[in-house]
């Protein structure tokens, strides 16, 4: 662990575990395409592991769905991550996933409501540093918007 002084600044690559909060709702109509969230990212180090942990709150309705994946630099891996998460109607799931950029897509049949999602993985980064990202979109397009709300975490612990 390095030794931070007084003063200076504090770089990714000097802090173990760091950790994004979602200040504000960041909602999405009319599309289907994946994209980060503003503020559900990290940098990362080259060569470096994490244990990732999230927490993201979210609303949808059954006209749109939700969808969700993970963005990392070239050559980041995480295979067989895990997600847990409640459909509106009220179901709770849980599933594992082959890679990094693994989309999972969470429908329901009906309702809307602020649900909760959880996923948590071992990161891998490759020879390249960058940033990892939470990216998701409706997974059917629709003007009534999907939405990752305020209070929502992201959460990497550097392990190696």
């Amino acid at each position: 662990m390095p030794l931070i002084q007084s003063g200076m600044p504090l770089y990714p690559e000097l802090l173990n575990s760091p950790t994004a909060w979602k200040t504000l709702d960041t909602a999405r109509a009319s599309t289907t395409t994946l994209a980060a969230d503003p503020d559900l990212a990290l940098p990362v180090i080259a060569g470096a592991v994490y244990v990732l942990s999230a927490y993201v709150a979210h609303t949808y309705d059954a006209a749109c769905d939700f969808k969700f994946s993970w963005s990392g630099p070239s050559g980041a891996t995480m295979t067989n991550w895990t997600a847990d998460w409640r459909t509106t109607d009220g179901n709770e799931i849980s599933g594992a996933f082959a890679s990094l950029g693994s989309v999972v897509p969470i429908t329901s049949g009906s309702g809307t409501l602020s649900q909760p999602l959880w996923a948590h993985g071992l990161l891998i980064i490759g020879g390249t540093a960058g940033t990892l990202a939470l990216t998701w979109a409706q997974n059917t397009s629709s003007v009534n918007p999907a939405t990752v709300r305020a209070g929502s975490t992201l959460r990497l612990e550097r392990v190696a």
